[in-house]
């Protein structure tokens, strides 16, 4: 008789296993150990609960489930991000990731969750089995050596400021709320969350897009990675369309400056495509289904969630 999957929440050795099990898949660059040790101190890690699949005592396959909340249009729906879905190689094929999330939903049905969120890297199609919606996602990039002409510092006399991202916590969550006030749908940030975002990465730099009479209007943080630079965050005042073109113009202006390339996930509005060259995401394609929450999740609403930024990525 072919032995069951014995899914449960996971041991704090069993979550060492699954953090060892994935490193083929997400180890940053790291050795094993540091990888390791890395998943465990991390703060994005340690607020996430892990749920494993064993074998004979042997962990097989796991996930984590980060805490979240989100807002769809007026409501305030809890939440999970479901992260780091894995099956070892010698067991694939025999539905335990399917079995695991399935395990994993209930388990969220009983504690009241209502909404989950999930990057997918695989075929999405697996996912939609599952009941996930697939949010429409785009990146672009900017390349110094592309034939494209960088923008005009004088066309919008806006600077870039760089500061110390938790010496501006307060302001980054003002902005942040501003221009996502009116979307139908959100990520809410409280400040647990914030100080685990700004966290996440120490190596990445923020600056403030500041007015000519330097009022704070925006704000993005860059993350340095091989002579490029990945857009984790922004956000700007009232998501005005002006703001955020000022803003990607400052951002191309100061790539094209250094002679960097600047991109990433970037939402599908025109003053993205004023100066990116966007394309939609074959990777970590945000998906969200509903738990207990039984709104409708519209084509306005999956927009909305495509446009979330890649710092929220779990």
């Amino acid at each position: 008789m072919p032995e069951s999957l014995d899914i449960h929440a996971a041991s704090p050795d069993e979550v060492v296993a699954a953090h060892h099990n994935v490193y083929d898949m997400w180890n940053r660059g790291l050795s094993l150990s540091d990888h390791v040790q890395f998943r465990l101190t991390s703060p994005a890690h340690r607020r996430a609960s892990w749920f494993v699949g064993c074998l004979g005592g042997q962990v097989v396959s796991s996930l984590g489930c980060h805490p979240f909340q989100f807002r769809v249009r007026d409501a305030i729906v809890s939440g999970v991000g479901i992260a780091s879905v894995y099956t070892k190689a010698e067991y694939r094929g025999r539905g335990f990731a399917s079995k695991l999330l399935d395990w994993v939903h209930h388990n969220q049905h009983a504690r009241g969750t209502g909404l989950s969120i999930l990057f997918s890297d695989i075929d999405p199609d697996f996912y939609a089995r599952l009941g996930y919606a697939v949010c429409p996602a785009f990146e672009g990039w900017y390349r110094p050596e592309a034939s494209r002409a960088a923008p005009s510092s004088e066309r919008h006399p806006y600077r870039l400021v760089r500061f110390l991202g938790s010496d501006g916590l307060s302001e980054l969550a003002r902005l942040y709320d501003d221009s996502e006030r009116t979307a139908p749908w959100e990520i809410i940030r409280d400040e647990v969350y914030w100080k685990v975002l700004l966290a996440k990465f120490p190596n990445d730099e923020y600056f403030w897009l500041e007015s000519p009479s330097k009022d704070r209007v925006g704000y993005v943080c860059l993350s340095p990675r091989d002579g490029e630079e990945r857009i984790m965050d922004h956000a700007v005042a009232g998501d005005d369309e002006a703001l955020v073109e000022a803003l990607f113009d400052s951002l191309v202006a100061r790539a094209h400056a250094q002679s960097k390339a600047v991109g990433g996930w970037l939402p599908d509005r025109p003053a993205a495509h004023h100066v990116f060259d966007l394309t939609a995401r074959r990777a970590a394609i945000p998906m969200i289904r509903p738990i207990t929450w039984t709104g409708t999740l519209d084509r306005e609403v999956l927009d909305a969630a495509g446009r979330c930024r890649e710092i929220n990525h779990v």
